[in-house]
């Protein structure tokens, strides 16, 4: 029986939202997006419009029951103890071509979860992209012989590997630890891609979001 040690559990699912409830989400994105268009976060080492800090006068009300559904799913999925949580900040970040997110992570307080809902995403858009925190990868890469036994794109054999860039498509939903660093590259299409990103707290721990 194969039982993972010390691993970093992601979930991933496609959320069945119905087609005239992701274009009205749409519809109130780009609304907010016109009103800021010219606001990229001023302290963030990298180029990307987003509403975490200012600027969301956005509604996620009428979307926020699928995103509590798939927390709940996934916290099942993994055998947690049953808790009391909140959705604490959600907001979304737009990309146009030249944009990025830089490596960080999203440890503070009582966070026990983060999760991306893929909006916009075309396949020309870059997916999302995670790396190694243990630092193991540095081995690995001298030791090629051992290294080549395990499969580049195979999230199984990701310990192995700097970073691994994960495979999503649009409407996915994926939450991961908190602690796990992540980014998105360069994007070279005009086309916007649009995230809803979000954090899952215990209860009480910020006051309540969601």
């Amino acid at each position: 029986m194969i039982q993972n040690l010390f691993a970093s559990q992601i979930w991933k699912s496609s959320l069945n939202i119905q087609q005239d409830i992701r274009n009205k989400f749409l519809i109130s994105i780009e609304k907010n997006y016109k009103k800021y268009e010219n606001y990229l976060h001023p302290t963030w080492p990298c180029k990307v419009h987003t509403t975490i800090d200012e600027n969301n006068e956005v509604d996620y009300s009428f979307i926020i029951s699928y995103f509590k559904e798939e927390y709940e799913k996934f916290a099942k999925e993994i055998n947690l103890k049953y808790h009391n949580y909140n959705i604490h900040r959600i907001w979304y970040n737009l990309y146009l071509k030249g944009y990025n997110q830089e490596l960080h992570d999203h440890i503070k307080g009582d966070i026990l979860y983060s999760a991306v809902y893929f909006l916009k995403l075309h396949r020309e858009h870059p997916s999302i992209t995670f790396y190694n925190y243990t630092n193991y990868d540095a081995y690995y890469a001298s030791k090629e012989n051992i290294r080549n036994l395990y499969i580049e794109d195979n999230i199984n054999h990701s310990i192995t590997r700097n970073h691994f860039t994960l495979d999503v498509k649009e409407n996915d939903f994926i939450i991961f630890p908190a602690y796990l660093p992540h980014g998105v590259f360069i994007q070279k299409t005009d086309e916007p891609r649009i995230t809803i990103s979000m954090n899952f707290t215990l209860e009480n721990t910020y006051g309540s979001t969601y």
